[in-house]
């Protein structure tokens, strides 16, 4: 995906359980960001949407919670620093699936929980800056495990 340097990106895809992966060409890439569980644009105070953040200058990673629920509740920002001195890619691994995030890059995790309280926190968006930002993007839907099919007797017993 070829990104516009400063522009958010609002990609076409939706859900609450999803498995994102990023690859992101590091040459003249200044900051990367995701927006996961985003809704769609409404009033200022109204908007949910949690970002993941990529600083390449000091290459940290950060989550923010700030905006993950129009609820009031406690948030917190978690944060890695990547050991990525040679390399000329980084791949982000994400795994969603409704109130738990996890995230691996560079051999490392963090997992956090988040709490969107409205129905339609479902969208994704992608920001670079940087020059040329670009950046590989796969993502898959995941299925619910839970399905009332998965208790159903086998007969045996």
């Amino acid at each position: 995906v070829a990104l516009e340097d400063g522009i958010q990106q609002v990609l076409p895809v939706q859900g609450d359980a999803l498995e994102l992966e990023l690859t992101l060409k590091l040459k003249g890439l200044n900051s990367f960001s995701v927006a996961l569980c985003r809704s769609p644009d409404g009033l200022p105070g109204e908007r949910e949407e949690t970002w993941l953040h990529f600083d390449a200058s000091i290459r940290v990673l950060r989550l923010d919670r700030s905006r993950s629920s129009v609820n009031a509740l406690p948030t917190h920002h978690s944060q890695l620093e990547l050991s990525l001195e040679a390399k000329e890619t980084l791949t982000l691994r994400i795994f969603l699936d409704a109130s738990t995030l996890e995230v691996f890059a560079a051999g490392l995790t963090l997992s956090s929980r988040i709490s969107p309280s409205r129905a339609d926190s479902r969208g994704v968006a992608l920001l670079a800056r940087g020059e040329h930002p670009s950046a590989r993007v796969k993502i898959w839907s995941l299925e619910d495990v839970w399905k009332e099919d998965v208790w159903k007797e086998t007969g045996s017993s």
